[in-house]
């Protein structure tokens, strides 16, 4: 109001746009599309190319929780053109991060991942755009058939939704994480986050039911005779989605920790299968002494062998 008053309409689209992306963070999607739409129209009409580049690409993310799949791929498509025009990489990546979620739509998996990666490098001074890009991520990672990136991105975002406590970005970040409950069998995680999912308020439901991921759990859950438990867990709810969602961040981070210690596991027993001739049991035991930073002596007296046998062992090694 103070920055109209003046006469500073850049200031006040600035502000406008502020109010819009508090509005989106709690989930009150109309209120934020209006602001957005004030703020773009004040920076068409005074030239504010960078101001106009995020404006459309934030009504392309209103228009993509309304559904409306044409508007969303329409503003994106200006939002990107505009920031690259002007060299601007905040818009390039929120742009490429959001083509990537139209190629997720359409099922190319490998498309939406490369479109990330292309975004990521853009992403590093914006920590919203930084979640845009660790969304598309998960969500083409989990399209493609690789969980464990997919966990990995998922742990990402949705951490940063949790610490910012925007609801929005909690909310996209849920289909993804109920699809890879789902895959792990882990069926009662599935039900309650679709609860969450049915009951909060900030939902975007329109948007979440076209994912393509959404729409296949539905039908594996429907297959599994989930339908009438899916629907006893949604008129349960979850009074506490904070407390919720920190406790699925730490079911993502055991589950990312697991696969990364056998992970691990798996590479060094692939060097030890690439050796040209695998070290036995017994010289594994005096290179581990000798890491340890045991002398042969001391080696001898640990394993109750020969010092010449150790010495032996050490030149095999």
């Amino acid at each position: 109001e103070i920055r109209t008053r003046i006469g500073d309409a850049i200031g006040a689209a600035y502000s406008l746009n502020n109010l819009g992306a508090w509005a989106e963070r709690g989930g009150h999607y109309a209120e934020a599309e209006r602001n957005y739409r004030k703020a773009h129209d004040i920076f068409i009409e005074f030239g504010d190319q960078s101001g106009v580049a995020f404006a459309k690409l934030n009504l392309a993310n209103m228009a993509m929780y309304r559904g409306d799949i044409a508007e969303m791929t329409e503003m994106t498509e200006a939002g990107l053109r505009i920031g690259r025009e002007i060299h601007s990489p905040a818009p390039i990546a929120f742009g490429l991060a959001m083509k990537s979620i139209l190629a997720s739509l359409d099922e190319d998996y490998a498309s939406a991942w490369q479109l990330c990666e292309q975004a990521q490098p853009y992403a590093q001074d914006n920590l919203d755009t930084q979640f845009v890009v660790n969304w598309g991520f998960a969500v083409a990672a989990f399209g493609i058939g690789d969980f464990q990136n997919a966990r990995r991105k998922l742990f990402e975002a949705l951490d940063y939704a949790v610490r910012t406590n925007a609801a929005c970005y909690q909310m996209l970040c849920l289909p993804v994480a109920a699809s890879l409950a789902s895959n792990d069998g882990d069926l009662e995680t599935c039900f309650q986050i679709l609860g969450v999912i049915a009951n909060h308020p900030g939902s975007p439901k329109k948007w979440i039911d076209q994912m393509p991921i959404t729409k296949t759990l539905y039908k594996d859950l429907d297959k599994q005779g989930g339908a009438k438990k899916n629907s006893k867990s949604q008129k349960q709810g979850d009074d506490d989605l904070k407390t919720y969602l920190s406790t699925l961040l730490s079911k993502l981070d055991d589950i990312t920790n697991q696969e990364s210690e056998r992970e691990h596991s798996d590479s060094q027993s692939m060097q030890q299968d690439q050796l040209i001739e695998p070290l036995s049991e017994r010289e594994l035991e005096v290179l581990s002494l000798l890491a340890a930073g045991m002398s042969n002596r001391e080696i001898s007296r640990q394993l109750v062998i020969a010092l010449g046998t150790t010495k032996t062992h050490i030149h095999n090694i």
